[in-house]
């Protein structure tokens, strides 16, 4: 495909914060990538910083300022091993943090805990 570049396993996906400040919590895009161990290169609008660690798990940038999301990619595609280890600690946040079945088991619980106090109260 002509003007295809070869992004060695990178994938990247866009953001924009709209002018009325709409954005989202923690985009799932985010947490897919990192899950699947890749290191992600991001602004830090929103929750994005509850999930990404610059320079640990990924990199951040201030919304807007293009020259550093070009570097940080530049640096994830010229370093291999980099890369490689980003990706590896991007998924272990998403194990640990970010787990669906987790959050379904702490909700459970919260929810039970709720219903109990209320019983109690009537």
């Amino acid at each position: 495909m002509e003007g295809a570049h070869d992004l060695g396993g990178l994938d990247g996906f866009g953001r924009v914060v709209t002018e009325d400040g709409d954005r989202d919590g923690i985009p799932n895009v985010l947490v897919e990538a990192m899950a699947c161990g890749l290191p992600v290169v991001s602004t830090s609008a929103g929750g994005i910083p509850e999930l990404v660690t610059h320079g640990e798990n990924g990199f951040l940038t201030a919304p807007g300022d293009v020259a550093s999301i070009e570097n940080h990619i530049a640096t994830l595609l010229d370093s291999p091993k980099l890369r490689q280890q980003m990706g590896i600690v991007a998924r272990r946040t998403v194990e640990s943090g970010y787990d669906v079945n987790l959050a379904a088991e702490r909700l459970m619980r919260i929810f039970l805990s709720e219903k109990q106090t209320v019983s109690a109260a009537s």
